[in-house]
């Protein structure tokens, strides 16, 4: 079974972005998997209502990676339009291997849950029609 990475990334952006670039580079092979994820956060106060847009976080993954030894090189870049200078303090990357990924899990199970929906509407179409003549119906008559 192949490997699954997931990266998150999470930066103390508050109306800017953080970008962050990453590469999984194959030691032996020099194959590189890459990704980009951008933390956007902004907000403000416009016609009487708050809004807000983006997330402090990002969670990526990375497919079908084979097995090997590899590095990870990171290269990060942020917003400094407005000419102020920022300080970003602290932010932080986690990289995990092996991550559950529950996605294949759902559309298998919605799947198959079309079979017995498509059955079950047959089966009260049937039914309905079935009934249809009968002053003792137990469906609401059309009349």
């Amino acid at each position: 079974m192949a490997e699954q990475p997931g990266i998150r990334h999470r930066g103390p952006v508050d109306n800017t972005w953080l970008e962050m670039e990453a590469s999984l580079v194959n030691a032996g092979t020099g194959t590189e998997y890459a990704l980009d994820q951008v933390v956007q956060y902004y907000h403000g106060y416009e016609d009487g209502e708050n809004w807000t847009e983006g997330d402090t976080k990002e969670t990526a993954y990375l497919t079908s990676i084979p097995s090997g030894t590899y590095f990870l090189r990171i290269q990060a870049t942020r917003d400094s339009s407005g000419g102020v200078w920022n300080a970003m303090h602290t932010f932080s990357i986690t990289v995990k291997n092996d991550v559950s990924n529950d996605r294949n899990l759902w559309i298998f199970l919605g799947l198959l849950l079309i079979w017995p929906i498509v059955q079950f509407i047959r089966m009260w179409y049937f039914e309905r029609q079935r009934w249809e003549g009968s002053p003792y119906s137990p469906y609401k008559s059309k009349k």
